[in-house]
C-alpha cells in the first residue's frame, strides 16, 4: 500500500478524530462564557464545522492534486461535512454538556 492510499483509508477516522477533540476544546471554552445551551451549541458546532471543512480541503488539495479551489467546491464540502460534525459532535457535545450540568 502506498502513502496515499493509506491516508485515504484512515482519513475519515483522522476526521472523526478531530470533530471530537475539537468539540471537546471548544465546548471547554465556551461553557465558562455562556450557560445557555443554544449559545454553547452554536458556538461550538460552527467553528468544529468551519476547521473541519478547511482540513478536507487542504487535505484533497495535497492528496488528490486538487489545486483548483471554487467557492461552490467549499459550499459543497461545507454540505458534505454537516452529518459528519452532527453525529461525532453531537455525541461528544451530548456527553459534555451531560457532565457540565450534573449537579455537584
Amino acid at each position: 500500500m502506498t502513502t496515499p492510499d493509506l491516508t485515504q483509508r484512515f482519513l475519515p477516522y483522522f476526521i472523526w478524530f478531530l470533530i471530537v477533540v475539537l468539540t471537546n476544546y471548544f465546548f471547554s471554552i465556551f461553557s465558562k462564557k455562556t450557560k445557555s445551551t443554544g449559545k454553547i451549541l452554536i458556538a461550538v458546532f460552527l467553528p468544529v464545522w468551519l476547521i473541519i471543512t478547511v482540513v478536507k480541503i487542504v487535505c484533497d488539495i495535497i492528496y488528490l492534486n486538487e489545486f483548483n479551489i471554487y467557492p461552490v467546491a467549499f459550499i459543497g464540502q461545507l454540505i458534505e461535512n454537516i452529518p459528519q460534525v452532527v453525529i461525532f459532535g453531537g455525541i461528544a457535545f451530548f456527553l459534555k454538556y451531560r457532565k457540565f450540568k450534573k449537579p455537584i
